[in-house]
């Protein structure tokens, strides 16, 4: 699958990096063109405490390009920004799925015209740098249509992005 993370903290690195060790292409956007920099330099992310490197691809979040699911991993106070000049690029029939602290968001999401899911990620994660994160905690995602419409489309998601190290 051919996976957007929107967000370089320690949820989007780490969701980056156990996506992308599991063969799905995937894309990081993020704000700083310091951080864009750093992962493409290292060739990607290292997840410790494994020392695993997991190659990635990293774009300034201006430059979102054609994804076949957009995962939103920003904070709060950011999130209706990134949201907005993404989805003004890109077609209506690609999901995005939101894993944000609290529920500030759940209001803006009625105005989305596109299948939507919401998730709860209890995995600890802690960013060491631009392009490592530290895996302090394993847990699982849990995911939802927001709308309680497209279910077959989350069997699907749910599907491609379980795996034993990294359920769903």
């Amino acid at each position: 699958m051919n996976i957007a993370i929107v967000g370089g903290g320690s949820t989007g690195l780490l969701l980056s990096a156990y996506l992308g060790k599991m063969g799905h292409a995937v894309t990081c956007y993020v704000r700083r063109s310091e951080q864009m920099e750093r992962i493409q330099q290292h060739n990607g992310i290292t997840l410790l405490p494994s020392k695993e490197k997991t190659v990635i691809e990293a774009k300034d979040v201006l430059d979102a390009g054609d994804h076949d699911i957009y995962i939103f991993c920003v904070k709060q106070p950011q999130l209706q920004e990134v949201v907005a000049r993404i989805e003004r690029k890109v077609r209506r029939d690609k999901p995005f799925l939101f894993l944000q602290n609290g529920m500030g968001h759940i209001r803006m999401l009625s105005e989305l015209k596109r299948p939507i899911y919401v998730g709860v990620l209890d995995h600890g994660a802690k960013r060491i740098d631009d392009y490592t994160v530290l895996h302090t905690g394993k847990g699982s995602i849990r995911i939802g249509s927001y709308d309680k419409k497209d279910t077959e489309m989350l069997h699907q998601l749910i599907t491609v992005l379980h795996h034993d190290d990294f359920p769903v």
